[in-house]
């Protein structure tokens, strides 16, 4: 998505654009290894 928005502002379609980080890559790597372990079972199976 990043690389989209790239895109289209490198080719002067938009006047602004704003970006905000939700997570670092760290973070997120650390939030997958996390997930790993956590067991979900969905609603009624």
């Amino acid at each position: 998505m990043a690389a989209v928005a790239l895109a289209i502002s490198a080719g002067g379609a938009l006047s602004t654009l704003e970006t905000t980080v939700l997570l670092t890559v760290d973070e997120t790597m650390d939030a997958l290894r996390k997930a790993e372990q956590v067991r979900y079972r969905a609603p009624g199976a």
